[in-house]
């Protein structure tokens, strides 16, 4: 390994390798990853501002839950993924794969977002292996080229992070407004947009308290300020639907399958920290089940949460500026996520492991300081223990094993028109007017009965909670299938129900 010094001008084409890295994992997902059904609830929303100019959502059945109103006014998620979604259809069309790609492309500027955070923390080096690292990350490259909000809303926090401190020393009144306008746009794009926003706002507190004056304070609140006047023009429009739908997503459609509420970590706290711990991080990092090549990931783990132990005990670290930095935002997302997200959701791990793998470097480039011979294959390693698995979830393929047969089946034996309830990734492939029906109670509420009912690994997990939650609804559903209803298609994320 070069000297730092001379490192930028010899190692010129890292930043081309980690993007041509990023982009070719990312394209995994985007062309051999299954359609999940928020992909198709998301996507439905976009696709209605596009082609009609308004903010619905049509996919998901709404009679009888907290979803109603959806149909005229979609207020259960935040508006700007839609509205960049919107944009982006008249650039690169409509399809699942459109949507991927945006998801990639946010990923992208995640990058470059953490290239200019690390440089300037700590300069080239860092930011350098930083950016192959994170190039490789399995939550990035994987999860994050899910068409969610998730990548959007990362690269808009990590932006305004990286803004102000890119700027910070020459122009602090620009720091702050580009940084928080940044922020603001990520705290409207998805709630979790807070932990960036609490990030930023902590390094500025640390590096710049001694600057700071009221008005750049009030200039730091004013993005918010405009984009919440904005929002609440269109919440005024329908209010009572608003309280409803939003309020109802606090726990959302991910807690009718667990029975578990977001904020629930505040009243059994040490539940929560093991949650926490066992739910988010190692079955994300593990993939449970038996011994295979998923589970090399449980090795990134170890490093990352060792970084984090090693820079909060070591002195010589604990005393850098810019592990301090690391360490409260490192600190403030862990604990928000551990106390206030109780559904434990795996995407969001995509607003802290890029933390994580930056104490990680750090970590390493102070360990190997005296053998700076070890440092490519200590990088090489991590990137291809993380790629490893990133490959081997590719390998299954599950877009065309499991959501085209399904698909395909459909598309020869459903007529035009005729009503299929299925979740929200069908919608790509028959459109989001209404021929696609995401109802997975099979019309209890609504009374409508399709000609083919669909279950799915969302499905199946929603109806066996629904025994303890909503008996009625489900014996209902098993009353139907086996009076009304035969088994016509089975793969391993579809079966396919037709009615008499």
């Amino acid at each position: 390994m070069p000297e730092e010094s001379e490192l930028p001008r010899k190692a010129r084409w890292l930043p081309v390798i980690a993007l041509v890295l990023f982009v070719g994992l990312s394209s995994g997902t985007l062309l051999l990853k299954r359609v999940v059904p928020n992909e198709g609830w998301f996507a439905d929303t976009g696709w209605h501002l596009w082609t009609q100019g308004a903010l619905r959502t049509t996919i998901l059945e709404s009679k009888g839950t907290w979803l109603a109103g959806i149909e005229q006014h979609t207020y259960w998620i935040l508006p700007v993924y839609p509205l960049v979604q919107a944009g982006w259809y008249r650039i690169a069309g409509f399809s699942v794969r459109s949507l991927r790609a945006l998801s990639v492309c946010c990923g992208i500027a995640v990058l470059a977002a953490w290239f200019l955070i690390l440089r300037a923390l700590g300069g080239a080096l860092p930011a350098l292996l930083g950016t192959l690292i994170l190039a490789t990350d399995y939550e990035l490259t994987l999860m994050g080229a899910i068409g969610r909000m998730d990548m959007m809303c990362a690269a808009f926090g990590f932006g305004g992070i990286a803004a102000y401190l890119t700027l910070r020393e020459r122009r602090l009144g620009t720091a702050v407004v580009l940084s928080h306008v940044l922020a603001a746009l990520a705290c409207f794009t998805h709630p979790c947009g807070i932990l960036p926003m609490l990030g930023l706002a902590a390094v500025t507190l640390y590096l710049d308290r001694d600057r700071l004056r009221m008005r750049l304070v009030l200039l730091a609140a004013l993005p918010y300020l405009l984009l919440g006047a904005a929002y609440g023009i269109y919440i005024m429009q329908a209010p009572a639907d608003f309280l409803r739908q939003f309020g109802g997503n606090i726990s959302g459609l991910g807690g009718e399958i667990t029975d578990i509420t977001r904020f629930g970590g505040l009243k059994a706290p040490w539940t929560a920290v093991k949650r926490e711990f066992m739910e988010r991080w190692v079955t994300s990092f593990s993939l449970g089940g038996q011994w295979s090549v998923y589970q090399v990931r449980i090795l990134v783990l170890i490093v990352y949460f060792g970084a984090v132990v090693v820079a909060l005990i070591d002195r010589t670290l604990r005393a850098r500026r810019e592990i301090r930095a690391l360490l409260l935002m490192a600190g403030i997302s862990v604990f928000v996520l551990c106390f206030l997200e109780g559904l434990k959701m795996h995407y969001y791990l995509v607003h802290v492991v890029p933390v994580l793998a930056a104490l990680a470097i750090f970590w390493m480039l102070e360990w190997t300081s005296e053998r700076r011979s070890w440092r490519p294959w200590l990088v090489g390693a991590f990137m291809a223990a993380q790629a490893a698995s990133t490959v081997a979830m590719l390998w299954e393929d599950s877009y065309h094993t499991e959501y085209l047969p399904a698909v395909d089946y459909l598309r020869a034996h459903a007529g035009p028109g005729e009503l299929i309830m299925g979740s929200g990734e069908l919608g790509f492939a028959f459109g989001f007017e209404g021929q696609v029906k995401d109802d997975v109670r099979l019309g209890y509420y609504s009374g409508r009965r399709p000609r083919y009912y669909v279950t799915s690994f969302w499905y199946l997990d929603w109806i066996d909670t629904a025994k303890r939650l909503e008996p009625l609804v489900y014996r209902h559903i098993q009353t139907e299938l086996s009076a009304h209803y035969h088994e016509v298609f089975r793969n391993r994320g579809y079966t396919i129900y037709e009615r008499w």
